[in-house]
């Protein structure tokens, strides 16, 4: 048995996390390796590079990447540059969480500007891939690297074969699905039955293996007007393998059951995600807000309004002057350049976090307060991330007394909340994975 996911994208990250708090602890494949997949779940890539995940190596450092000569890389706390002289020659991206600016990829750029190479780093700091793209920067091949910089793969994005060196042979495979079964066989999985998350290469994967099997399809995305191609195969028995459809999304299910007949609702049910809950609220009057700009929606109001509310405020940057000003109020305390340590220890020490800073979120930090059941408040202008806030916690930004209403009102109510926002994410426990499947 193993999980197949064509992604190690946060949706498949949380269903190897329910998988696992679940009892099921069976291998774990992601079809498109990333470099940074956890070291408990394999690749075909990891299998065929003998990536040792014993070893000690670490991420390169954004300013580690090996340069021509008169060369320079400059950064920030979001991603790097390469220049030769005044000409930007390549830009650098990191790994999440990206202020520890880890290098995961560098786009190397032609004299107009445009990507016509990326290569791909690993968690253990060397390039273990490299993609060519075309002038309409189209990615038409990838070769793949063991530690030495022996070539092993090669993926033709064009006709979709792929070439591998294996046991001193050339081996050609027509598709990824394929590539895969010989992969399986290579690696002794055992695939009697393989739990997959995508109607894409997985589940071609399944489809095509054939045989006898227990599979099951976990769908993680929305439903149109009509029920996907692939599902409906699986529906009509046209993939036999297939036994299950467990649909995560409360919404999606019940817009999808609304397209089923009674004999094919039988082959679904609805499985949502366990979440990790870190950590009980402990009812202090502690509010953290991370932010990556000075544009906090009501923070004056709330400052001078809840006294008895303390407010902690961090920054993975310097902060401006406007808001260096609010150092001065006495229930607030600053953190420009804020470390991920201190990140960590204000995320124990807070039971309520405010989601209402503009621009973009920083270190996922609405996931990381529900998590650790702190109370999530938002305004609808600036919620980052609705699924973990309960919809009576978020706020017109016209509507901003109440909320400070609300948070004077908050003793003896932060538990009713923290139930009210899992409630909302549609949680599932451990013995709902087990009764379904």
């Amino acid at each position: 048995m193993i999980n197949l996911f064509d992604w190690f994208d946060q949706k498949a990250q949380d269903l190897y996390y329910s998988l696992e708090a679940s009892g099921y602890h069976h291998p774990t494949v992601v079809v498109h390796e990333d470099g940074f997949l956890p070291k408990d779940v394999l690749s075909p890539v990891q299998f065929f590079s003998a990536w040792d995940k014993s070893e000690t190596g670490r991420p390169r450092f954004f300013n580690e990447i090996e340069i021509p000569k008169y060369y320079r890389i400059s950064g920030s706390n979001t991603q790097a540059a390469i220049h030769n002289l005044e000409k930007k020659v390549a830009n650098i991206y990191y790994a999440a969480p990206a202020h520890r600016r880890f290098v995961k990829a560098v786009d190397w750029l032609d004299e107009r500007g445009v990507v016509r190479l990326t290569e791909h780093y690993n968690q253990y700091g060397w390039r273990f891939a490299q993609t060519n793209l075309n002038r309409d920067q189209q990615a038409v091949l990838r070769t793949y690297f063991d530690q030495s910089g022996r070539e092993i793969l090669v993926e033709n994005f064009v006709t979709g074969d792929i070439t591998l060196n294996w046991k001193n042979e050339l081996k050609l495979f027509k598709n990824q699905s394929e590539f895969i079964h010989f992969y399986f066989t290579e690696a002794g999985l055992d695939v009697s039955a393989i739990w997959y998350n995508s109607l894409s290469t997985s589940f071609l994967t399944s489809h095509y293996l054939g045989g006898q099997g227990d599979d099951v399809l976990f769908w993680q995305e929305d439903v149109g007007d009509s029920v996907p191609g692939n599902m409906q195969l699986i529906l009509d028995g046209g993939s036999p393998r297939t036994k299950k459809i467990l649909v995560q999304d409360e919404l999606a299910y019940q817009k999808l059951v609304t397209l089923l007949s009674d004999e094919e609702q039988q082959m679904v049910a609805r499985l949502g995600y366990v979440y990790p809950s870190l950590r009980p609220n402990a009812h202090r009057r502690e509010a953290l807000i991370l932010t990556n700009s000075d544009h906090i929606e009501a923070l004056d109001m709330l400052v001078d309004t809840v006294e008895d509310l303390h407010f902690h405020i961090g920054a993975l940057t310097e902060m401006s002057n406007k808001l260096m000003a609010f150092g001065q109020k006495t229930n607030v305390s600053l953190y420009p350049n804020i470390s991920a340590q201190l990140i960590e220890q204000l995320f124990e020490s807070c039971d309520i976090y405010l989601d209402i800073n503009h621009e973009a979120e920083i270190v996922s930090a609405v996931r990381h307060a529900f998590e650790h059941n702190q109370v999530i408040f938002a305004f609808s202008n600036t919620c980052h991330s609705r699924q973990f806030v309960a919809k009576e916690h978020i706020y017109a930004p016209d509507d901003a007394p109440n909320l400070a209403r609300k948070l004077q009102d908050l003793s003896g109510q932060f538990d009713q909340a923290v139930a009210a926002q899992r409630l909302a994410s549609s949680s599932a426990s451990p013995e709902d994975y087990q009764r379904v499947l």
